[in-house]
């Protein structure tokens, strides 16, 4: 039995360890270093180190190592005194150098989720100790159901250290990645995409940049965290300044890569910039579409924290500012922390599912919209009706998913189609002062008073005929301005017909307008105007 120990050490210590606990193979151990029978002295530091990692008297002898640690796990003072920890690190070592990779892993995990407080040096080495010991037991399995030793392993990384040329590199990093040595890839692939492609002699169809960032990425992925990935990905498709169409590709690769291990927000970004670089690919835009309705918004400002726009610290730094001068965060955003307004309108079209408007001095005044509103009223509400067409009113609104403001907005404007858009607070006040500000109401008067100076103070009870008024012709500034504004709100109505109605009876002219089929009244004229406005009408036509 002894000789068979001294053949192969680190089976009969693991089987012995095992089966009869480490007091008897300790036992065991100190009667092989005695000369017997011939033998040889075996090596010092085999059994200096495997001696170490029995210094505890208190085992009973025949228990397994697994119970042993159960039980010192069990005693929270013995887990948690210095010596013990450094008892442990010992018989992880110990238990690594024997080839028990699976027990050395279990205590060095033990040690980490004791109550000792380790230096943060050394915990950091520890947990580093940790990853490798796990990559290798990896490495190992994956390894044996290939039929490989660990000694092939040895032999064959240290041929591949020493292979510098492409066809080498790759056949190298393609059997790493097929042994699930992903690290020990990575490195491989790495030394290919630092090379000079111009000066390699090679064919494209062998290697391919682009291929050889995809696999590059796929042992990546086993090795770092989802966004060191990404990060990574995006500075070696930059650095090799691929083709458009290639780098979209990649991205798009990635970003299904990312969505399947449940990182819907770093392939939302992939898509994202994938469809920006390549908007032909029908397919990632569909996923990117599919995957925005998933994500979906839980936010005014998801789409800026998603897209790294801005931090959770300038939100809350906003907040505050906003705070404290009364103002939108959105305005500060923009103002004070410099984020391109059309993020910020992004992000809110994202949230609320409308059109975002920033505001635009040149918006004609929507006169026939706002003749029934009072500027304090849309001040206070903070919304203002912006235009209207044959699809309805647009109503412009801080914040459309607030049902009380847009139900009362329903309410006043009758049973006209609303079509809500969004628009930081700031900006609509603009527009309430542009539609409201006294130069644009005494534009109303005037155009009011021009309407009423184009109307005579007639009584229409008289039974004598009116004679026409000679000064109101179809040139003279009244008509013309009376005629436009004829034509302008025609227009916003979507009126198909303008109907001139001169009537004897009433001695009245009735303007209507045809919309969907219908016949509505706009304003009703004296008859002496009607010559002066068909006229106009004609020389317009």
């Amino acid at each position: 039995m002894f000789d068979r120990l001294l053949k192969n050490k680190r089976l009969a210590v693991s089987q012995g360890v095992r089966r009869f606990g480490k007091r008897s193979i300790f036992k065991i151990c100190e009667h092989l270093q005695e000369p017997h029978n011939g033998g040889s002295q075996p090596e010092a530091p085999f059994f200096s180190d495997l001696l170490s990692v029995g210094a505890d008297t208190n085992e009973h002898p025949g228990r397994p190592m697994a119970s042993e640690m159960e039980r010192r796990s069990m005693n929270p003072t013995t887990a948690g005194s210095s010596s013990e920890v450094e008892l442990k690190l010992k018989e992880a070592e110990t238990c690594y150098s024997m080839g028990m990779a699976e027990e050395a892993l279990k205590l060095y995990e033990h040690v980490i989720a004791s109550s000792h407080p380790l230096p943060l040096p050394a915990r950091q080495t520890l947990a580093e100790k940790v990853k490798r010991l796990k990559q290798e037991i990896k490495a190992q399995q994956s390894a044996e159901r290939q039929g490989l030793s660990p000694e092939d392993i040895s032999i064959f990384r240290k041929t591949l250290a020493c292979q510098e040329d492409v066809p080498a590199l790759l056949d190298g990093a393609a059997a790493l990645k097929e042994l699930g040595l992903m690290e020990e890839a990575v490195t491989e692939y790495e030394k290919l995409l630092a090379l000079d492609h111009s000066s390699c002699d090679y064919s494209p169809s062998d290697y391919s940049p682009a291929k050889i960032i995809a696999d590059y990425l796929i042992c990546l992925l086993e090795v770092d965290p989802p966004d060191e990935v990404v990060k990574k990905a995006y500075k070696i498709i930059y650095q090799h300044n691929l083709k458009e169409a290639e780098a979209a590709g990649l991205k798009s690769w990635l970003g299904r890569q990312m969505e399947s291990r449940d990182q819907s927000e770093l392939a939302f970004d992939l898509y994202k910039t994938a469809v920006e670089m390549n908007p032909a690919d029908g397919e990632t835009t569909a996923r990117l579409e599919a995957l925005k309705g998933k994500l979906g918004n839980t936010s005014r400002y998801d789409y800026l924290l998603r897209s790294k726009i801005v931090s959770t610290q300038q939100l809350q730094e906003a907040l505050a500012i906003a705070k404290r001068i009364n103002r939108s965060v959105e305005f500060v955003l923009v103002d004070r922390f410099k984020i391109d307004i059309r993020e910020v309108g992004q992000s809110l079209s994202s949230f609320y599912g409308c059109a975002f408007r920033q505001f635009d001095p040149e918006v004609p005044i929507p006169f026939e919209l706002i003749t029934n509103l009072k500027k304090s009223f849309l001040l206070y509400y903070v919304w203002v009706p912006l235009k209207w067409d044959k699809t309805g009113i647009e109503v412009l609104v801080d914040d459309p998913k607030d049902l009380r403001k847009t139900d009362h907005i329903r309410a006043l404007m009758g049973n006209q189609k609303i079509i809500f858009a969004v628009a930081l607070k700031e900006d609509v006040e603009k527009y309430i002062q542009l539609f409201f500000d006294p130069r644009a109401e005494r534009q109303t008067e005037k155009t009011n008073d021009t309407i009423d100076d184009i109307i005579p103070d007639v009584s229409f009870e008289e039974e004598v005929e009116i004679q026409e008024d000679a000064s109101l012709d179809e040139s003279s500034s009244q008509v013309v301005k009376f005629v436009d504004q004829i034509l302008v709100t025609a227009f916003r109505n979507g009126a198909s017909d303008i109907h001139i109605e001169p009537s004897a009876n009433t001695r009245k002219t009735t303007i209507r307008f045809r919309t969907d089929g219908v016949c509505y009244e706009y304003i009703q004229v004296p008859n002496s105007m009607a010559p002066a406005i068909i006229s106009r009408l004609k020389i317009m036509s």
